[in-house]
């Protein structure tokens, strides 16, 4: 049967009209791969909530007790308990990621620049060891001065290694993909 490009010739039930105007494979593997991305986003999210409640919760373990940090940023050795302190994990958990989200750390290639997801998880992790401060300040808290800033150096440090090992394994992944 011969096509016509004459638009009264339009068959409904014509096979080949069907096919022309579904949507292409193109299209699929396009929002197969948004969907892909979107997912590892959200995995990376949690991944990053995480690694903050772990890093204040290291900051906090390694001040308590710990009279040679307290006599050279000044306080006193024994600090309130982490039970005291868990509901900052309900600020801490939430809002970090949001922060990362901000900086467009989520928005980047897979193999991005090293410099640039430094900056970006330092902004994140500044602005965070900021939140909490003003936190703790509004909340009237005390809480050793020193735990907020090994909180900040801490969740950098952490990020920093996740974002390398997931470097590592990508890079590992697409090298031996080319075989």
């Amino acid at each position: 049967r011969a096509v016509s490009n004459n638009a009264s010739d339009f068959d409904p039930g014509d096979d080949y009209c069907v096919y022309l105007t579904q949507r292409p494979p193109l299209n699929r593997f396009v929002h197969m791969l948004r969907r892909q991305r979107q997912v590892r986003a959200q995995f990376q999210k949690l991944l990053d909530a995480g690694l903050f409640g772990v890093s204040f919760w290291l900051a906090h373990l390694i001040r308590s007790d710990n009279e040679t940090l307290a006599a050279v940023f000044g306080g006193t050795p024994k600090i309130k308990d982490f039970y005291d302190l868990a509901w900052l994990l309900l600020v801490i958990i939430p809002v970090t990621p949001f922060l990362l989200e901000i900086q467009g750390f989520y928005n980047r290639p897979l193999i991005a620049s090293r410099r640039r997801n430094a900056w970006q998880i330092f902004r994140g992790c500044t602005l965070s060891v900021v939140i909490i401060i003003s936190v703790l300040f509004l909340a009237k808290e005390e809480l050793a001065r020193i735990v907020p800033i090994l909180f900040g150096a801490i969740s950098f440090c952490l990020i920093m290694i996740k974002e390398e090992l997931v470097r590592l394994e990508m890079e590992t992944i697409c090298g031996q993909a080319q075989f």
